[in-house]
């Protein structure tokens, strides 16, 4: 019953962990494709706020490589915003595709039961 109850919570942190972030990268995108470079600039620093203070919790649940690649991605964007680089709405694209695979990695297979 405690390890139910346990994979209920980890499921339910890390499926409104991949919605925040998941929201601040269409954010980050909306404000890039407007030309809004200073607001994709705070949300940039909004999504690096929250990917520090939850990544720590998500590596009790989530496989490390996942979270290391993530990790990269954030440190791109920063970088990309500040030269007005086109590749930004891109990397976005692809930010949003790994965080995704965070929640789908979480649920059971039914091959991995039997």
């Amino acid at each position: 019953m405690i390890i139910l109850a346990g994979s209920v919570l980890s499921l339910f942190f890390v499926s409104r962990s991949t919605e925040r972030f998941t929201e601040l990268t269409d954010r980050i995108t909306a404000a890039c494709e407007s030309g809004d470079m200073l607001g994709a600039e705070q949300e940039i620093s909004r999504f690096e706020k929250e990917w520090e203070q939850k990544r720590d919790k998500l590596s009790l649940i989530v496989p490390s490589d996942q979270l290391a690649e993530i990790s990269c991605t954030v440190a791109r964007l920063r970088h990309l915003c500040s030269h007005c680089c086109e590749d930004l709405p891109a990397e976005c694209g692809c930010l949003r595709r790994r965080v995704s695979l965070i929640l789908e990695s979480q649920f059971p297979r039914l091959l991995s039961v039997f």
